[in-house]
């Protein structure tokens, strides 16, 4: 068996040691304070898939049957307000509660 190196390179190049533009948090501060209600809606959420065993099969059973309406319609019905995107595949789903311009809470989860 034959290994090959890469060619060792001498020297790094680092671009302007230590010169980095000022900060500004306040636009990071404004998306964390916007994020505050999409959290709570994914643990209510959470709590819902988490405690009730029939909820879970039919978001799963919809899921599996193609029926993108009926899957948002449950996690609709479970008190989530945000704008909600919804993907899945047979391995699990993913739920995405956004604010507008600013940030998102990705719930992944997995049933297989």
């Amino acid at each position: 068996m034959y290994y090959h190196r890469y060619p060792y390179q001498s020297g790094r190049v680092t671009p302007h040691p230590g010169v980095f533009p000022s900060v500004n948090p306040d636009r990071f501060m404004s998306s964390a304070r916007a994020l505050r209600p999409a959290l709570a809606e994914a643990g209510i959420l959470a709590n819902k898939i988490a405690g009730s065993r029939d909820f879970s099969k039919q978001i799963m059973d919809a899921a599996q049957q193609s029926k993108p309406d009926a899957v948002r319609r449950l996690i609709v019905s479970a008190g989530i307000r945000k704008n909600v995107q919804i993907t899945y595949n047979p391995d699990g789903v993913t739920i995405d509660l956004a604010e507008q311009g600013c940030c998102k809470v990705s719930l992944s989860m997995r049933w297989r």
